[in-house]
């Protein structure tokens, strides 16, 4: 046996002719196994440091898988629920965006039970043309939401709280006006 037959002796390979859309399915697929609560945050800003504040809370009593700084996105989010196994109780991830479609990729991938947008702001408008399509591409979350989940958003925003009137799952607002449902003052 030479060396090179040696090396991959008892390794399985995977042809693909898309290997970013292969690792999304893996992770898909890999992610379907644990039945545990996964949450998306995701935003024009402040997803970072949201998601390290729910992380840290959340880990006063619970073992929880998130990614690592910003790694957010087609990449990332997969490799990260790759690393999931039957320790962890929560998952709570960042969802990163610069076109229409990869939060919906995104979501569709984590199948999140609670949907955070921390805010909507002029980002990336190259893209998305102007604020309305940032929050048109933010919303890509939102309609991944089932029923019975929770989105937990920026009650602020007038543009994000009128786009969540046509939604049916439960809602949580925060902000400092009067009427969220969690208020800094």
């Amino acid at each position: 046996m030479s060396f090179k037959e040696g090396l991959f002796k008892k390794k399985i390979f995977i042809q693909a002719d898309d290997t970013i859309k292969a690792l999304g399915k893996l992770a898909a697929f890999y992610r379907n196994r644990f039945k545990i609560p996964f949450i998306a945050v995701t935003g024009t800003c402040g997803k970072t440091t949201t998601k390290d504040i729910i992380f840290n809370l959340l880990s006063l009593n619970l073992k929880v898988l998130r990614n690592e700084g910003t790694k957010n996105n087609h990449i990332g989010l997969p490799v990260t629920l790759l690393q999931l196994d039957g320790n962890f109780d929560a998952g709570v991830l960042e969802l990163g965006m610069n076109h229409f479609g990869e939060i919906d990729y995104l979501a569709k991938i984590l199948k999140p039970h609670i949907g955070v947008i921390t805010n909507v702001g002029p980002a990336h408008l190259e893209f998305v043309k102007d604020i309305d399509g940032v929050l048109k591409a933010k919303e890509e979350l939102l309609r991944n939401l089932r029923l019975d989940d929770i989105a937990v958003v920026n009650g602020d925003d007038d543009r994000l709280v009128g786009v969540l009137e046509k939604y049916k799952f439960k809602k949580i607002t925060f902000g400092m006006r009067k009427g969220c449902d969690f208020r800094a003052t």
